[in-house]
């Protein structure tokens, strides 16, 4: 395959795999439809419904396929342009799933799949007070309120190149188109600790 073919079809490649939803796989496997309980198919859902390591295990995977495409995508060469639409439409998939009539989870876990892969240092300086903020507040999108304006200020003073520096901000807005409800609703964090995940 040529490199500009690769890099057009990367992002739908991108796509199709964040489109997959291992949480809603193991939940069904489980005997629980997180769409009929109305509940988001995630980490944290299914931390709280099944335990530790089935949500390490579904984090991990979610993580994983926002980073496969974009691996492929860097043994063929394709530009920079093309990775990050690639790793704004895993995330897009995995919110708006074509599998599941385009519905679907927050994008956290994919996002910081794709984030590891794109920017590993800004990331991995985030992580910690992202981590941090979710469990103070047991509220897992206060994670992504903290780890994302720490990596856009990170991206910006350190990264040269301009389309990392975009990637950085247009991951967070797939986030945000999914999850802004929800934001206006715990602004600022205020779900209590007797909801928090154990």
């Amino acid at each position: 395959m040529s490199t500009p073919t690769a890099a057009f079809l990367l992002p739908l490649v991108g796509y199709l795999s964040g489109s997959i939803l291992p949480a809603h796989i193991l939940a069904r496997r489980r005997g629980l439809d997180f769409r009929v309980i109305g509940k988001n198919p995630g980490t944290a859902e299914t931390f709280r419904h099944f335990g530790f390591w089935p949500a390490v295990l579904v984090y991990a995977l979610d993580a994983t396929k926002a980073m496969l495409p974009l691996i492929a995508g860097k043994l063929l060469r394709v530009p920079g342009w093309s990775l990050v639409l690639t790793a704004a439409a895993a995330v897009a998939g995995h919110n708006w799933s074509l599998y599941y009539r385009f519905w679907g989870g927050k994008g956290l876990a994919t996002a910081s799949g794709a984030l590891l892969f794109l920017l590993p240092l800004n990331f991995s300086i985030a992580l910690i007070p992202a981590l941090l903020a979710w469990r103070r507040t047991g509220w897992v999108p206060a994670s992504g309120v903290v780890a994302f304006p720490i990596i856009i200020a990170l991206t910006w003073l350190r990264e040269t190149d301009l389309i990392f520096r975009l990637a950085a901000i247009l991951l967070p807005l797939v986030i945000l188109v999914r999850v802004r409800r929800d934001i206006a609703a715990n602004w600022p964090f205020k779900q209590s600790r007797e909801t928090a995940p154990r």
